[in-house]
């Protein structure tokens, strides 16, 4: 059973010339039953184009809000080098710049939170799987080496490893190939 409760509405949109918005702590209730969980869901950080205002604020809410569930909904990192639209010099960054920068937000999260974390896979962050598939077949799914009595680890490409998600604590909920079906 699921109760949701709308809370203020916190409106992101202002004119260029106004100054940045100041955010205002708001006091959150617990839930009126004892059984229930707060969950929270957070995507399409497109690291490192993420706001780092927001990135601030959202690690402060996690810490006031104290969920049981984080959900990360997709997106978390961009890969603009790898993906099949051109370059743009303005903005191009590396893919090892969005790994890495991918990681610290998702670190933040689990410091700021105790929640138990799942992430969903979109369609950026299955970039390197496409790009592998497309250029490198001969690369996909080649893993670290299997340790006897161990479960074979993931790729070394996925984003399971490159984001460390198991030292992070955070499950990846497995798409079976395709983002558009990965559910929690």
């Amino acid at each position: 059973k699921l109760h949701l409760i709308r809370k203020k509405l916190i409106d992101f949109a202002y004119p260029a010339a106004e100054p940045a918005p100041s955010f205002k702590k708001v006091k959150l209730n617990p839930p009126k039953y004892s059984d229930a969980q707060r969950w929270v869901f957070v995507g399409d950080q497109q690291a490192p184009y993420q706001d780092e205002n927001l990135h601030k604020v959202f690690c402060q809410f996690l810490g006031d809000y104290d969920p049981h569930k984080g959900t990360l909904i997709g997106d978390t990192v961009d890969f603009p080098d790898i993906s099949r639209h051109r370059d743009n010099p303005e903005w191009h960054v590396d893919t090892q710049t969005c790994i890495n920068v991918g990681y610290r937000l998702l670190s933040d999260y689990v410091q700021a939170s105790d929640a138990d974390w799942t992430k969903l896979e979109g369609n950026h962050d299955e970039r390197i799987r496409n790009r592998l598939l497309e250029h490198h077949t001969r690369l996909y799914g080649i893993r670290p080496a299997d340790i006897p009595g161990e479960d074979p680890r993931p790729s070394a490409f996925s984003i399971q490893n490159l984001l460390h998600l198991d030292d992070l604590g955070i499950t990846l909920q497995p798409s079976g190939g395709n983002y558009a079906h990965a559910q929690v």
